[in-house]
């Protein structure tokens, strides 16, 4: 059984992203969830009080709004000390409870990063044999809708485009939406799990100067995070050497941009970025795809070389940093939840 739940003598961490579907942390219905992970530690709903807990949302762009019935929950059960750790950008001074925010965390997602490396890849002179990447793994009504726009504009044989290649049903919304074409779009085969994703043993997805990601986040589909967080499918693009677009929630590539990244202003009309409308925003990306397209994006990467090299630098630096960054700052977290006991 799996559990979210790590005792550190007085502390409980929970790990509340993991494997507790979001329509269920925002309906309320999570004390089943509580009482398994008690259950594996030995414990039960009347030791509740006796720790602080730290919900800490490792992987996923959990917001505040999607945590408090959770909170509310272990309140009920007599809890005095909370305090969070998220990966999405969240303004803490405005919580009622210490909180942190490790916006760079999902760099170490699945150690995608460690793998790339051990490619040896010889980036600069890498053949480009196609213009475009989109990958798309979850299946979505966005997803099939951009992936829809990329098959009317671009000729398939300049685009890599995946869409669906989990290990997921695809229900008859999505089949429609895609109609006549079909589901999955892949061109590497169907992952198995969750771990096979970052194991990528091809250059495939790297032989394109060019490419679109899809964030995790969204404003229009069901049951997933509406929050700005970055995720490791942006700084994969980055570390592949790729100009990027993003399709995400408004202000996304602001973020980026404040982690220090070269997002090219000079070189790509972010604009859509501010856009709110999301199927306007959809549009302004697959036409800023064409635009760059159009002024050939492999002299591009040429030209701009250095500046490509500078992002994946900064890549390598995040990630032989976070790790240590992170502990620091939980152990903060930590000291000033203690305060508060």
């Amino acid at each position: 059984m799996i559990s979210r739940l790590r005792k550190d003598n007085k502390f409980i961490y929970y790990n509340l992203w993991k494997n507790i579907p979001i329509s269920d942390l925002h309906n309320g219905n999570i004390l089943e969830y509580l009482e398994q992970d008690l259950i594996v530690n030995q414990l039960t709903t009347k030791d509740i009080s006796k720790f602080a807990w730290i919900v800490d949302l490792q992987w996923e762009g959990h917001s505040p709004e999607d945590i408090e019935p959770f909170r509310q929950l272990l309140i009920k059960h007599g809890v005095k000390c909370f305090g969070a750790v998220f990966t999405s950008y969240v303004d803490v001074s405005q919580l009622p409870y210490p909180a942190l925010c490790l916006v760079d965390r999902l760099i170490h997602n699945g150690q995608w990063y460690l793998n790339l490396i051990h490619q040896n890849i010889d980036w600069q002179n890498l053949p480009m044999t196609h213009n475009l990447v989109c990958l798309m793994r979850r299946p979505s009504v966005s997803r099939c809708m951009l992936a829809n726009q990329l098959l009317n504009t671009f000729d398939s044989s300049n685009l890599v485009l995946t869409l669906g290649t989990g290990f997921v049903a695809f229900n008859e919304e999505l089949k429609q939406l895609m109609f006549p074409r079909r589901m999955p779009l892949a061109i590497d085969g169907i992952l198995v799990d969750d771990i096979m994703q970052h194991k990528i043993n091809h250059t495939k997805f790297y032989e394109a100067p060019l490419q679109i990601i899809p964030e995790s986040s969204s404003q229009t589909d069901k049951n997933v995070w509406h929050s700005q967080f970055i995720t490791e499918k942006t700084y994969k693009a980055l570390s592949w050497y790729q100009f990027p677009i993003w399709y995400a929630v408004p202000g996304l590539v602001e973020r980026v941009r404040e982690q220090g990244f070269d997002v090219f202003d000079d070189v790509i009309n972010h604009s859509y970025d501010l856009e709110i409308d999301p199927w306007k925003r959809m549009s302004m990306v697959v036409s800023e795809a064409r635009r760059l397209i159009s002024l050939n994006a492999v002299q591009l990467r040429k030209d701009h070389w250095s500046r490509l090299e500078s992002n994946a630098d900064l890549i390598n630096g995040i990630h032989n940093t976070a790790h240590s960054r992170h502990r620091i700052e939980i152990t903060r977290l930590k000291n000033e939840i203690q305060q508060l006991w």
